[in-house]
């Protein structure tokens, strides 16, 4: 059984060709160029220097994530390529697995971790088990402390590995633990194929159409995508905006406020309004009274369907921010004594209750709870 192996899924970019007994070849780089530029040449260098025809291979190997974004699909879309060429089947093995495979040997926890950006590492917690690494969690991703605490929780000692060490050995050897050396940190087609032997005979080979990724996270270009698509914008009230209000006021509130009181308050002079728009379309709004030194607040209201998604806190920090541009000393406010969510969310503020307004809504004759902050 012949397996080409093929590995892009981080910094380095390797190929390999595995048998049952042992690894025939292995080309590794790590160095400046793209794997798109790499991969499929070393894999054909490979071909050549072992004077193995393609016609040989028996399966294609790849490594499915967690991983770069780029790399991950550069490896699927060869192995993809390959086995169509080729007629063959195609084996998907884990990342993480592949990395971990390096410290195959070892007596403790083996636990690989790699980059994943913004704070936070792939990793999964292995131990050995019948003289094969088994995961002991899921692959995941999480801060390196909230890692190291999980290792720790085990009570055993580990060895770190992957690219994931770079960044964060200072925390992983002020932890008390080992970290793996550099030729055996990285994962390599060797240890693709050597997994993929094992899948083969557990008839874990798919058709290529049916492999998969594993990407655990969004690719960066998809969460920034998703921040623009939910990111919120702010604005004063205009008098076009009263029917906005008004039909906010209806949906949100058991007694809204009619459109003649929104209007005439508008007009009055002492009173502020802040739109709250996502992708613009107006889903919320807040109003505070400017009265001598001191800001009452009237309403804040948010649409349902975009409730418990933080617009409530943003329009709050608005209205905070409002009011301290306009030399404010405090703020007050009345909430129903049975609004536990919007008491949290103003206490969070630093607002304290102050008093008691008996029967105040006419709805139901609920008390209202008088709130404050000094600014």
């Amino acid at each position: 059984m012949n397996i080409l192996a093929l590995d892009s899924s981080g910094i380095a970019a390797s190929a390999a060709i595995v048998t049952e007994e042992k690894v025939l070849g292995e080309f590794f780089i790590n160095h400046k160029m793209t794997h798109s530029q790499t991969l499929m040449p070393l894999a054909e260098q490979l071909f050549k220097t072992l004077d193995v025809d393609k016609k040989d291979i028996d399966y294609v190997a790849v490594s499915c994530g967690p991983g770069s974004f780029t790399g991950l699909r550069i490896g699927m879309a060869a192995a993809k390529g390959l086995c169509l060429a080729l007629g063959k089947k195609l084996i998907a093995v884990p990342t993480l697995d592949v990395i971990a495979e390096n410290a195959a040997e070892s007596s403790g926890l083996v636990v690989p971790v790699m980059d994943a950006r913004r704070g936070q590492v792939y990793y999964c917690i292995y131990e050995k088990e019948k003289g094969s690494l088994k995961p002991k969690t899921a692959y995941d991703a999480d801060s390196i402390e909230a890692v190291i605490n999980k290792v720790k929780a085990e009570g055993k000692p580990a060895v770190f590995l992957g690219d994931g060490t770079v960044p964060f050995e200072s925390e992983i050897l002020n932890a008390g633990f080992e970290i793996a050396d550099n030729t055996k940190r990285l994962q390599r087609a060797a240890c693709v194929g050597t997994l993929a032997v094992k899948a083969v005979k557990e008839n874990k080979a798919v058709e290529p159409e049916n492999a998969e990724l594993i990407y655990l996270r969004k690719s960066q270009a998809e969460r920034e995508l998703e921040e623009r698509e939910n990111a919120l914008s702010f604005r004063l009230m205009t008098k076009a905006d009263i029917d906005v209000i008004a039909d906010i006021e209806k949906r949100c509130f058991s007694v809204p406020w009619s459109r003649k009181m929104i209007e005439d308050d508008f007009k009055n002079g002492l009173t502020y309004y802040i739109i709250c728009e996502k992708k613009g379309k107006p889903i919320g709004y807040a109003g505070i009274w400017h009265v001598v030194n001191e800001g009452n607040i009237t309403n804040v209201a948010v649409i349902p369907e975009e409730q418990g998604k933080g617009v409530g806190k943003r329009l709050m920090e608005e209205l905070i921010q409002l009011a301290k541009q306009k030399h404010m000393i405090g703020m007050t406010l009345e909430v129903r004594v049975s609004n536990e969510i919007a008491k949290h969310l103003y206490e969070s503020f630093g607002f304290k209750a102050e008093g008691i307004r008996p029967e105040y809504y006419s709805d139901n004759r609920e008390s209202a709870l008088i709130m404050w902050k000094n600014l």
